[in-house]
């Protein structure tokens, strides 16, 4: 089995209205060969929740509920729990194409990379 590989960070806070459509985009990836770590960063809606269903059925998902620490903070706690190489970090209002992951990593290994960055499409 391959060593799981990018630690997927998504803070979130009071998006119960967008994060079950953003925690989808990532498990339905083509490279499935991450981990994905939730922190609720004090919500008072239901994100929480929300986070504790995911990861009831998939083992790939952690979950960290903290006080509001603000946005930074909430990332800095994923990547204190993240043990992959690489670190990618999407918000709880946002989504990702199935093929995110799969093109950061050809990118990776097709430059010797150490950091890819990717751009984003603005949808209202």
């Amino acid at each position: 089995m391959q060593e799981t590989f990018i630690s997927i960070i998504i803070p979130t806070k009071e998006r119960s209205y967008t994060l079950a459509h953003s925690i989808k985009s990532v498990l339905v990836q083509k490279y499935s060969n991450f981990e994905l770590i939730l922190v609720n960063d004090g919500s008072s809606d239901s994100s929480g929740e929300i986070c504790n269903s995911y990861a009831k059925n998939d083992s790939r998902i952690k979950v960290i509920h903290q006080d509001n620490k603000g946005l930074v903070n909430a990332r800095k706690s994923g990547l204190q729990v993240a043990s992959c190489k690489y670190v990618l970090y999407i918000d709880g209002d946002d989504y990702v194409e199935t093929n995110f992951c799969e093109s950061l990593i050809k990118e990776t290994y097709g430059f010797d990379a150490d950091i890819v960055i990717g751009g984003y499409i603005r949808n209202y």
